[in-house]
């Protein structure tokens, strides 16, 4: 099954404080794209299952991600590994990673990670970098992103 999730670009992100329920308040400015990300769930030959998210709550105990990952470890799964754009880590994320059935989060540099974070062997964070240097090059140039995003 696939489901399309609507993209966005946050042009500005201020963190304005940390809530007791753990979540943070937060200002920010996005603009929607013509883009999307594909939710799928799939079963490989070899009995090997793959799931996939754009969802970003992964602090939350009923975080669809570590429940999703529980259940294809149940129903006999391999490895799960969940996408996380821009992952917010706050409270005990790390720690339902760490004790989840998750076998690995991957997520994006775009929130530093905490050092907790950081020293988790199932938290793997990539770099945004070019990308986001190829966008700001096109807009000041006054030419397309969407053929980034289309590869």
């Amino acid at each position: 099954m696939i489901l399309k999730s609507p993209a966005k670009i946050n042009l500005f992100l201020n963190i304005v404080k940390k809530r007791n329920d753990g979540y943070h308040d937060i200002e920010t400015y996005f603009q929607f794209v013509n883009l999307y990300d594909e939710i799928t769930l799939d079963i490989i030959p070899g009995s090997k299952i793959i799931f996939s998210s754009s969802n970003d709550r992964i602090s939350d105990n009923d975080n669809l991600c570590v429940k999703a990952a529980e259940i294809l470890k149940e129903k006999g799964a391999i490895k799960v590994v969940a996408y996380a754009t821009h992952a917010v880590l706050s409270g005990a994320a790390v720690d339902n990673i760490a004790n989840s059935q998750l076998d690995e989060l991957v997520t994006t540099n775009t929130i530093p990670l905490n050092e907790k974070a950081s020293e988790c062997f199932k938290i793997r964070q990539l770099s945004i970098a070019e990308t986001l240097a190829n966008v700001i090059r096109r807009i000041s140039d006054e030419q397309s992103i969407s053929t980034i995003f289309a590869e």
